[in-house]
């Protein structure tokens, strides 16, 4: 399993075209520790209040799209779209007052 956080609007996007891709960025970029769910989270804009964690199947995207290579450990990127198929669940996360994240 590997894990991708997810703005709200592009998860929204995605879930209509049957695709998901960040509007941002061409890449999807993930991480395998759900332990560094902190560090990604601290990456999001301060004006973002919620999330989407997506549980993504590694298995389940096309191999050729995986890279590895120049990341950091634990981190992986696609350089496509992966199938909504691909994510085997979504978790809410909203920020709280003091910054931090929670899982709803």
């Amino acid at each position: 399993m590997i894990y991708h956080l997810a703005l709200t609007k592009d998860w929204e996007r995605a879930l209509e075209k049957g695709w998901y891709q960040p509007a941002a960025e061409p890449a999807v970029r993930c991480f395998s520790d759900l332990q560094s769910l902190d560090l990604h989270t601290s990456q999001l804009p301060e004006a973002q209040q919620e999330a989407i964690l997506l549980h993504i199947v590694e298995k389940r995207v096309k191999k050729q799209a995986l890279i590895t290579e120049g990341m950091p450990e634990g981190m992986v990127r696609f350089e496509d779209k992966i199938g909504i198929e691909s994510v085997d669940r979504t978790d809410m996360l909203f920020r709280k007052e003091d910054g931090t994240w929670v899982m709803a």
